[in-house]
């Protein structure tokens, strides 16, 4: 194998690494996504429970 197809060799298996990585950060991006909203509806969620004792404490 020559020199040019040596480095047509490993460009096109970087290319193929990359393309593999920006799958890959997709997917991780897809969930950090999916956490993060899990994380807001946890939060809202917590919220409601620490002013529902807060008002029973009040009013009880």
């Amino acid at each position: 194998m020559n020199q040019n197809e040596e480095m047509i060799t490993l460009l096109t298996t970087l290319t193929r690494e990359i393309r593999e990585l920006h799958e890959e950060l997709h997917q991780i991006k897809t969930i950090n996504t999916q956490l993060q909203n899990e994380r807001t509806f946890v939060d809202r969620e917590l919220r409601q429970i620490k002013l529902a004792i807060v008002n029973d404490n009040i009013i009880g």
